[in-house]
C-alpha cells in the first residue's frame, strides 16, 4: 500500500518558522532595505536546469512582477 504525505512547501514553511515580523538581518546589505517601501520577491532558482536562458527568463519575469503595479 502506498501512502502520500502532503508536506507543503518546505522553503516557505522554513521561512515562516524562522522569520518573524521584527526579524533583524545580520547582513547590513539587507538590514538597510526598507521592505515597507516597494515590492520584493524571495525566490530560489539554483537548479541546474535553470542555468543560462531559463534563469534569464526567470529573472526577467521576476523583475517585471516587481515593477508592475
Amino acid at each position: 500500500m502506498q501512502k502520500v504525505f502532503v508536506t507543503g512547501n518546505t522553503v516557505i514553511d522554513a521561512i515562516r518558522y524562522k522569520v518573524k515580523r521584527n526579524y533583524v538581518f545580520e547582513s547590513s546589505y539587507f538590514r538597510d532595505i526598507d521592505f515597507s517601501k516597494g515590492r520584493y520577491i524571495l525566490m530560489t532558482a539554483h537548479r541546474r536546469e535553470n542555468l543560462r536562458k531559463p534563469l534569464d527568463n526567470i529573472c526577467r519575469v521576476a523583475k517585471k512582477l516587481v515593477e508592475d503595479v
